[in-house]
């Protein structure tokens, strides 16, 4: 229980940022909010060196690879109204 709590905490960071999203010019910030979040977890299982220069393509597929899903770079990750679900999924599934 104690090693997941990590997992826990960053599923409530990503719903309190979509909770209190309401305005279309915040996609940007908020995008950028996610993308440090979990960068954040992914370093919680994950050398900061194999991490942190990941961006772009190499991130997304990092993040699918990780989870076993294909929803960062193929799916709906890449569409800013899926990714509060895309997220949470990724914290839940990462290995």
């Amino acid at each position: 229980y104690q090693k997941n709590a990590y997992r826990r905490i960053a599923v409530q960071q990503v719903k309190s940022l979509f909770k209190n999203h309401q305005q279309p010019q915040q996609n940007h910030e908020i995008t950028a909010q996610l993308n440090r979040l979990l960068k954040t977890v992914a370093q919680q299982t994950y050398t900061t060196e194999q991490v942190s220069p990941l961006s772009g393509t190499q991130w997304l597929n990092f993040l699918d690879s990780s989870a076993n899903t294909q929803t960062f770079s193929q799916g709906p990750g890449q569409i800013l109204s899926d990714l509060k679900r895309c997220c949470i999924q990724w914290i839940r599934r990462h290995q």
